[in-house]
């Protein structure tokens, strides 16, 4: 008992090591995992962590939080998981919500526009960066570019947040109908579905979603909606932000362009998750209802919400992960779910540099400029190993040093 205990506190002091010093997304981080989880520590196999992260892109959430979480399943059951989960999510969520309550520190002075101007502007070179890097990766034959014009375009023309759950099923269904991989493998004897853990989240969901609808109280409506975001997200952090742009900032107005992008741009310099965004973001949405407590509420609620979703169904998941491998429908929808993903991304370069614009009195003032620093942020991401982190700090500190003198 004692022997396990020292195993599972060693695997434990690994994952927060990762969750200090991952930065740069869930490629990265996945990178990381293999080089710390499997060649330094041999927790498992490079073929059982290549099956891991295969699952977690089956299913909606973010994908290195899963894969962690699935890890820690299997080395030591749900409690370790759930550890797991907490010890890898926590860094990324304290500094996002210690940003928030930063930012509407400074946004009550009427400073915070001055001194994180040119972030937004930089997290449009972010996704955009995230836009190429996913494409590449997603598109390797006919159908799955057309799969991603129809996800990068479409969503332009339709005002409306039901269309991006829509591109995905649509991807999803064309390359089920167009390609004709993936063979069906008999199940392993003994292994089925737990169906405690489907149950338990669809039923938050059908009762976060009713709860929302009957008392229209703005609390349970942002939990609902990262909830059903954490339940309908398939690519990542990346994949989140166009949906949360139109929801929170045009559909529901919890929060400006300007604050969603200064968020996004500084969870680049986070460690963790992408997802830790949603701290920052539903800290700024109840901030009108209780100034710091209600950013600290927000950022509980939204945190909460969005990491909720993946837990449960990596729990439903992961013991019958061959078992999931019989099914050719999966194998051959999943390429056309993860193009229709990256073309989403590419959305969200569009939508949010029109905000940026947006966001201005007069949005041809210095638009030299902030095309110049969306540009040289995707250079610097594109063509050198300088560390996100790095590039945020170097923003914020030009931010600071222009100040009033020289707003966008």
């Amino acid at each position: 008992m004692l022997r396990l205990l020292r195993v599972h506190f060693a695997f434990l002091k690994d994952v927060l090591v990762l969750a200090v010093t991952a930065f740069g997304g869930p490629n990265v981080h996945l990178t990381l995992f293999l080089d710390r989880l499997v060649g330094r520590r041999r927790y498992l196999s490079e073929t059982e962590l290549m099956e891991i992260i295969g699952l977690c892109q089956l299913m909606p959430g973010p994908t290195s939080t899963q894969a962690i979480t699935a890890i820690g399943y299997r080395q030591g059951g749900p409690l370790l998981a759930f550890a797991t989960l907490m010890i890898w999510a926590l860094p990324g969520i304290a500094v996002m919500t210690t940003l928030a309550l930063l930012y509407g520190y400074l946004n009550r002075w009427g400073l915070s526009g001055y001194y994180f101007q040119f972030i937004p502007p930089m997290a449009v070179g972010f996704i955009a960066y995230a836009a190429l890097n996913l494409g590449r990766k997603v598109v390797n034959n006919t159908v799955t570019f057309l799969v991603w014009v129809v996800g990068a375009v479409l969503p332009l023309f339709v005002a409306s947040p039901l269309i991006f759950p829509v591109v995905i099923v649509l991807g999803g269904a064309i390359t089920y109908l167009a390609l004709k991989e993936g063979k069906a493998e008999n199940a392993p004897p003994g292994i089925r579905p737990n169906w405690t853990y489907l149950v338990l989240y669809l039923g938050i969901f059908a009762l976060c979603g009713a709860l929302a609808i009957a008392f229209k109280y703005k609390p349970m409506v942002l939990f609902e909606n990262f909830y059903r975001f954490g339940s309908l997200i398939f690519g990542g952090g990346q994949v989140l932000i166009p949906l949360m742009l139109e929801q929170f900032t045009q559909h529901r107005a919890y929060l400006s362009e300007e604050a969603f992008l200064t968020g996004y741009g500084l969870v680049q310099a986070s460690p963790g998750p992408v997802f830790a965004f949603c701290a920052f973001a539903g800290g700024l949405a109840m901030a009108d209802m209780g100034g710091w407590l209600g950013i600290l509420a927000g950022s509980l609620i939204g945190v909460i919400g969005i990491f909720l979703p993946g837990t449960p169904l990596i729990f439903f998941a992961y013991p019958m992960l061959q078992w999931l491998k019989q099914f050719p429908a999966v194998q051959r929808a999943m390429p056309g779910i993860n193009a229709a993903a990256g073309g989403l991304v590419f959305t969200a370069v569009v939508i949010m540099w029109r905000a940026i614009d947006l966001d201005y009195a007069d949005p041809t003032v210095h638009d030299w400029l902030k095309l110049s620093i969306a540009a040289t942020c995707f250079a610097i991401l594109q063509f050198t190993r300088l560390p996100a982190p790095l590039l945020v700090v170097a923003t914020i500190l030009a931010g600071f040093i222009a100040g009033r003198d020289f707003a966008l």
